[in-house]
């Protein structure tokens, strides 16, 4: 209110006019997106938050959990600070992520998220430029409205919600940044299947993407639950391979030894089980841009291609 005492109400009106349209720029480009969304939109969605997961650490550790009603993906990298906040709301590309080992944060991929629900929340931690760390628990950010005033008002209230962050007391930092999607009698089919697929891509993942070292898979439908752990790369043969630990239901363990080809950008990834073993690659997709492109499972070629 003292802010607005020197200032004429047509100053006012005017300033409000000019946020409001500031914002119609973001969420017109929002609804755009969503509408072109499609069936493999879904497929695509969890390899766009572990972009986002591997951007924000340089050992990236993913845990994801599939329930009847929701589908949660949690990561240990660094906090949300301001840009990286706001950037989720508006849905922009956060400032400082364009370099050659980067694959997008919150970037318009991200948009494929809303395939599970175009409602999430974020829990985690929000440190600031002078250090200060708020705590972030549940934050809605919602993008169900398709009528543009009223999604400008939804917006609004969440970059708000922001600045309410700041007048909380300050916590301790968190392990775990969480984004969790309420899921229906459809979604959870797509959140299935998508997990499925990843099940088989991990290991390639895992290979392509040296800031991912870590990732687990929960699925409580089907009492599941399978983790993929990478140890150091070694050279045999003239062959580079990397010994992948895969851990079913805490119990079972078996090490998936890949071999590939390396150069400074570029990695060819063979169906070797070891110097003189094929195996079948039939389902998996063969190119890849740090995380499969779908699509590219028939491209008749017996080995995987890498590229930054």
């Amino acid at each position: 209110m003292v802010e607005h005492q020197n200032k004429s109400l047509e100053e006012i009106a005017l300033e409000e006019k000019d946020r409001r349209t500031n914002l119609k720029k973001f969420c017109d480009s929002i609804l755009q997106k969503i509408r072109t969304l499609d069936n493999n939109s879904g497929y695509r969605a969890i390899w766009e938050l572990c972009q986002n997961a591997r951007d924000l650490s340089e050992n990236a550790i993913i845990q994801i959990t599939l329930e009847n009603n929701l589908f949660t993906f949690a990561h240990k990298g660094e906090p949300f600070n301001e840009d990286s906040l706001l950037s989720l709301v508006k849905q922009v590309s956060a400032e400082g992520k364009e370099n050659n080992d980067t694959a997008g944060q919150f970037g318009t991929g991200f948009i494929t998220t809303h395939k599970f629900n175009r409602k999430f929340y974020l829990s985690g931690s929000f440190k600031t430029s002078t250090n200060k760390i708020f705590d972030i628990n549940n934050f809605e950010i919602d993008r169900s409205e398709d009528e543009i005033n009223s999604f400008i008002d939804k917006m609004d209230m969440q970059i708000k919600a922001i600045y309410q962050l700041l007048k909380n007391p300050e916590c301790p930092l968190r392990k775990w940044t969480e984004f969790k999607y309420p899921l229906n009698e459809q979604t959870v089919g797509i959140a299935n299947r998508s997990m499925e697929m990843a099940k088989e891509m991990l290991p390639y993942i895992l290979v392509t993407n040296q800031r991912i070292r870590e990732v687990t898979l929960i699925n409580k439908i089907k009492n599941h639950m399978v983790k993929f752990c990478k140890s150091e790369a070694y050279e045999q043969n003239g062959l580079k391979v990397l010994p992948i630990k895969i851990i079913e239901n805490n119990l079972n363990s078996v090490t998936f030894n890949i071999y590939y080809l390396e150069d400074q950008n570029n990695k060819i990834i063979l169906p070797l089980s070891d110097n003189y073993t094929i195996y079948d690659i039939n389902k998996i997709s063969k190119l890849f841009v740090w995380f499969p492109l779908l699509g590219t499972e028939n491209w008749g070629i017996n080995f995987i291609y890498h590229s930054s």
